[in-house]
């Protein structure tokens, strides 16, 4: 029920009928509210804030985990997020990137408001939204259907553990940059369609990184990527590098891409 209710609001964020801010924490707070307010009394207010739900004022949180990971304890949120949005304060600094240049900003940013955690509930959506607004602020279209949950996960875990960790940067970059983007959504369609298709969000699918020596075994091809079960996930190679494979130990190996 929570996330029919809130369905139609994410698209009105997406269609740029949302709130406007100076991404910031009121920002962010803005659109959990936006996100949120036909479900939750406590829409918009961080978990060390004490709302008044069914006519009380409720206790802040303070400690906060999932799995193994704990995330920045409660009295410590706004500070958090004055460190978490330096990246991005002044608003030039983003004017003109490329996506690469833009994912490696806005991949900080996500690592640190995954480790902030500032909201009780909606945690991920929000900041799924926030980042789909500063792109389109600075003229990118940041397309997160084309990352499955299996990787956003794992790549929040890491950048929890490490704000320096590459592998949301990598995932912007998938979700940002046209080709990339393009190349991901057409695997995905491919792999999740016919007598042998597996359920995507349990699958870590990525495109090659530049550079990057892939060995795996060939699992499809499309017309923009031939695409490698490789033991950290699928990887999509561009069509073009697909002539540098060489067979090797009951796979194959890509390399200089």
């Amino acid at each position: 029920e929570e996330y029919r209710r809130t369905s139609h609001r994410i698209l009105e964020i997406r269609m740029g009928l949302g709130p406007s801010g100076h991404f910031d924490a009121d920002h962010l707070k803005a659109i959990h509210r936006h996100i949120f307010q036909d479900v939750y009394e406590w829409a918009g207010h961080m978990r060390h804030e004490r709302p008044v739900v069914d006519g009380a004022r409720v206790e802040p949180i303070g400690s906060m985990r999932k799995g193994s990971t704990t995330f920045l304890p409660g009295s410590h949120i706004d500070m958090g997020l004055i460190e978490d949005f330096k990246p991005i304060r002044n608003p030039d600094v983003l004017k003109n990137s490329t996506p690469e240049q833009f994912a490696a900003i806005a991949g900080k940013v996500l690592n640190e408001l995954n480790y902030v955690h500032p909201f009780r509930e909606g945690n991920g959506r929000t900041q799924e939204a926030f980042l789909s607004e500063l792109g389109r602020q600075y003229g990118h279209n940041v397309d997160l259907s084309v990352i499955t949950r299996a990787r956003m996960v794992s790549a929040s875990i890491a950048g929890t553990q490490d704000p320096d960790h590459p592998a949301m940067a990598a995932l912007l970059t998938d979700a940002t940059a046209p080709a990339r983007a393009r190349a991901l959504k057409e695997l995905m369609q491919d792999l999740g369609s016919g007598p042998a298709a597996r359920p995507l969000d349990d699958l870590v699918i990525r495109t090659a990184a530049p550079g990057e020596t892939v060995s795996g075994i060939f699992k499809s091809r499309t017309s923009l990527s031939g695409a490698f079960e490789t033991p950290d996930g699928i990887v999509a190679v561009p069509v073009a590098d697909l002539r540098n494979a060489v067979r090797q130990d009951g796979g194959y190996t890509v390399l200089d891409l």
